[in-house]
């Protein structure tokens, strides 16, 4: 059997693409009820992702919302393959910010809605400093998927 690899920003960024375009129309009837999307989010998109990466799938993992890891048969994830945090509200999305930057995996997603570019664009801008500062080992990328 070979080795399974973790998800690159990309893969992980098409999958969610077509994940969701499966389920656009549960996910358009939920957004204005932000708990009901989250938890399409979590109990629907995630889990579908995880399944198309062929990863295995935790909810509330380590005080994260989210995390894949490599599927190998056993109880326990070696480590966590993506660290996954969603936030609805944009505006109080940089505490998930803060928290993604103390776990060690090889990618590290947070979905948010900015609405518009011009907010998109400066909260990434925003969120890439949060990554630098938090880079003591010089190590750290900066991937934005955005539509």
């Amino acid at each position: 059997m070979a080795a399974q690899t973790d998800p690159s920003p990309s893969s992980f960024y098409s999958a969610f693409r077509r994940v969701v375009g499966a389920n656009s129309e549960l996910l358009l009837q939920k957004w204005t009820d932000s708990h009901s999307y989250t938890d399409v989010i979590r109990d629907v998109i995630l889990p579908a992702m995880a399944a198309e990466l062929n990863m295995g799938f935790h909810l509330e993992c380590q005080t994260l919302d989210a995390a894949f890891f490599q599927a190998t048969g056993e109880t326990w994830a070696r480590y966590l393959s993506v660290a996954i945090e969603h936030e609805n509200d944009y505006s109080t999305a940089v505490e998930e910010m803060y928290k993604l930057q103390r776990f060690n995996a090889p990618l590290t997603v947070l979905i948010t809605y900015p609405g518009r570019p011009e907010i998109g664009e400066r909260i990434l801008k925003k969120y890439a400093a949060i990554i630098k500062a938090a880079d003591v080992f010089g190590n750290a990328t900066t991937t934005a998927g955005q539509s």
